[in-house]
C-alpha cells in the first residue's frame, strides 16, 4: 500500500510539473537549481573552499560532514567532470579543458587522506607510538 500511494502521489506531481512548465520534473529540478548552483559554485574556488568549511563544521559538532554535504557537492560537481572527460575524448588540449574544480579534483586534494582528514591522525599515531 505504502509503495503504490508514493507512486501515485510523485506520478501526480510530475504530471502536475509537466502541465505546468512543459517539462519533466527531473529537467525543470535540472533547469532550476542545479544549472544555477553549477555557475555559482562549480568553478569558484572561494566557493569550495566555503563548502569544506562547512563540511569541517560538521564534523566539530559529530556529524560526519562529506555524507552531509555530499548530496548537494556531487549533483553540483560530478557534471563537471563529465564535460571535462567529453572535452578530452573530443580531442582538447589540457589548455582546453574547461573546469579545474571538479569531483575528482576535490576528491583527491579537497579530502586528501579520506573524510574528515584522517591522514592526520595516521601520522599523529605513528609518530608517538
Amino acid at each position: 500500500m505504502p509503495t503504490c500511494l508514493t507512486c501515485i502521489v510523485i506520478g501526480a506531481v510530475g504530471l502536475v510539473c509537466q502541465l505546468a512548465t512543459g517539462s519533466e520534473l527531473n529537467a525543470f529540478i535540472f533547469n532550476m537549481v542545479q544549472k544555477p548552483l553549477q555557475s555559482l559554485i562549480g568553478n569558484n574556488i572561494f566557493a569550495v573552499a566555503i563548502l569544506y568549511v562547512i563540511i569541517s563544521l560538521f564534523w566539530c559538532v559529530g556529524i560526519h560532514g562529506n555524507n552531509m554535504v555530499a548530496a548537494v557537492k556531487e549533483p553540483i560537481f560530478r557534471p563537471l567532470l563529465y564535460a571535462n572527460t567529453a572535452a578530452y575524448t573530443a580531442g582538447a588540449t589540457q589548455k582546453d579543458i574547461p573546469y579545474v574544480m571538479n569531483l575528482t579534483m576535490l576528491q583527491m586534494f579537497g579530502e586528501f587522506g579520506g573524510s574528515g582528514v584522517t591522514i592526520g591522525l595516521v601520522i599523529a599515531i605513528l609518530i608517538f607510538s
